[in-house]
Order: C-alpha cells, then sequence, then structure tokens
C-alpha cells in the first residue's frame, strides 16, 4: 500500500492547513474505512485530485492511514444487482460464521480455563486428602503403640498383683505360725506353772 501511494502520489505542495471532510466508505461490514483526520492540503495523485486521506479499520491493518485516489480502476464490471445481492448474502454468512467461529473459540477457551480451575481444586482436594490419610495412618500407628503400651502395663500390674497376693499369703502364714507358737509356749509356761503348784500343795500337805 505504501508503495503504490509512493508511485501514485505527486507531493505538489505542503502546508500546514487541512480541510475538514469527512467521507465513509463501506467494505461489507467488518473491514470499513473512513478518512477521520484531515486531508493534507496540497497533496495531489496523478489526476491532480485531491486524495482521500482514510483511516484502516479492517482486522488485518486496523488503525493504519493512508492516501487513497478517488478514482479507482476495478477489474470487472459491477456485477447485477441480484448477483451482488448473493455475494452480499454469502459475505454476511462468512461473517457470521467467523464471528461464530470466534465466539466459539473465546467459549471454548473460558471452559479450558474453568476446566483447568477444577483440575487444579480437584488435584487440592487429593493433596489434602492425601495429607488427612497420613495423619489418620500415623494416628492408627500411635493409638497401636499406646495399645501395646497399655498392654504391657497391664500385664505388669497383674504380675505386681500376683506378687502382692504371695507376698499377703506368706505373711498370713508367719503371722498364724508366730501365733501358734506363742500358744504353744503359753501352754508350755502354764503346764511348768501348774506343776510347780502341784508340787507345792504336795508337799505342804505331807
Amino acid at each position: 500500500m505504501a508503495n503504490g501511494n509512493r508511485q501514485m502520489l505527486s507531493y505538489v505542495a505542503s502546508s500546514e492547513t487541512y480541510v475538514g471532510r469527512i467521507k465513509h466508505t463501506w467494505n461489507g461490514g467488518r473491514g470499513s474505512t473512513s478518512n477521520l483526520d484531515p486531508p493534507v492540503d496540497g497533496l495531489q495523485c496523478l489526476h491532480r485530485v485531491q486524495p482521500d486521506f482514510l483511516t484502516s479499520n479492517t482486522d488485518t491493518n486496523p488503525a493504519r492511514r493512508y492516501h487513497r485516489c478517488p478514482h479507482r480502476n476495478t477489474h470487472d464490471a459491477e456485477l447485477p444487482p441480484f448477483q451482488k445481492a448473493c455475494f452480499l448474502k454469502l459475505k454476511n454468512q462468512k461473517n457470521l460464521l467467523e464471528e461464530q467461529l470466534k465466539c466459539k473459540d473465546i467459549v471454548e477457551k473460558q471452559l479450558n480455563e474453568k476446566l483447568q480451575i477444577k483440575k487444579n481444586k480437584l488435584q487440592q482436594l487429593k493433596k489434602k486428602i492425601e495429607e488427612l490419610e497420613r495423619k489418620n495412618h500415623d494416628q492408627n500407628k500411635r493409638i497401636e503403640e499406646l495399645e501395646w503400651k497399655n498392654h504391657d502395663k497391664n500385664k505388669e500390674i497383674e504380675e505386681l498383683e500376683r506378687k502382692n497376693h504371695q507376698q499377703n499369703k506368706k505373711l498370713n502364714f508367719e503371722r498364724k505360725f508366730a501365733m501358734v507358737l506363742l500358744l504353744c509356749v503359753f501352754l508350755a509356761m502354764f503346764k511348768e506353772v501348774c506343776y510347780d503348784a502341784t508340787v507345792m500343795v504336795a508337799l505342804v500337805l505331807l
């Protein structure tokens, strides 16, 4: 486009004045151009007329300003009204399909983002579940260790109770033996006293 402008345009004079002329051309809806900026005074094309100063609004070349000769040469004759209407209809359908495809791509991108968010949340939940399972496993191991310790303590208590029972039996036996021994000593002493008393009574009687 720039090379074509250099070939078609000759700079006769340049000044700082602008002509406030606005012109719009339609290019099928999606690709439209408009000379939103005023043209440069003194700039002429090969037809010795002031070219249009346009700003591109097309998707392929947006917001780019350029000059265009008003006398555009066309290769083919203008289409009949019916063919022109069919062509514009097909072009509109094409543009609509492209817009729908863009919307579909946007929706697909949003769905992929949501899916990725769901996957991340699922991964976080899996990590939390694994962490809870690990803690639960550690707690179960701790409980088993405490149960084993409690079992050992119970065995120690049973052993102490058995020893205490044996000790009590031994003490009871020793206590009973001591009582019997004391009783025997008392009876022996009582018997000796009685014998001495009998002898003394016999001596007195004689």
